[in-house]
């Protein structure tokens, strides 16, 4: 059994108990990471990012 659970988040800029925002300038950390998921994105300020993503998976 696994103890990787595949996601990134990043709790480095945590407003509360919610974790930061994904960004473009987050990419190159996702891209290199083994995650399959990353969390949290918010379309109005990730759009770049997720067609980044995108472009790299499609």
């Amino acid at each position: 059994m696994s103890r990787n659970h595949w996601r990134s988040i990043d709790w480095s800029a945590t407003t509360g108990s919610l974790p930061k925002v994904l960004a473009m300038a987050d990419l190159p950390r996702l891209r290199v990471s083994s995650a399959h998921f990353a969390r949290k994105v918010n379309p109005a300020v990730s759009a770049d990012l997720l067609d980044a993503l995108d472009a790299d998976i499609l």
